[in-house]
């Protein structure tokens, strides 16, 4: 029984060992590739930076309709709320922007009305 007690724990140390090692050398590992430098050809790096300029480009493009579309639903609002001020409309009524249909704006918090069964 003690035989079998000392080769369990010369077993467990010899693993333990082989796991710090292990560890060790991935360690050593990580430390050279994280001060590796990697660094693409003039070609690459000018294709690239042409990508990235174009990205740049599309983002000013894509905030610039950002902005034209908030202002073009802001006039549609105005155009909207002066229709039914014109036709002395409640204040809750509003056009949808999809349809163009006037109609009461839900109350916040109110349930949706639930479509009917089918019988």
């Amino acid at each position: 029984m003690r035989f079998l007690k000392f080769w369990t724990i010369a077993l467990c140390l010899c693993c333990g060992m082989v796991i710090a090692v292990h560890n060790a050398k991935h360690d050593i590992t990580l430390a050279q590739s994280a001060t590796e430098k990697y660094e693409p050809t003039e070609v690459e790096k000018l294709k690239l930076q042409l990508a990235q300029k174009d990205a740049q480009l599309a983002q000013q493009q894509f905030n610039y309709a950002q902005q034209s579309l908030n202002v073009a639903i802001t006039a549609f609002r105005n155009q909207s709320n002066a229709i039914v001020k014109a036709h002395g409309w409640p204040d809750d009524v509003e056009a949808d922007y999809n349809t163009l249909e006037f109609a009461l704006r839900p109350k916040p918090g109110a349930k949706s009305p639930e479509p009917a069964k089918k019988p």
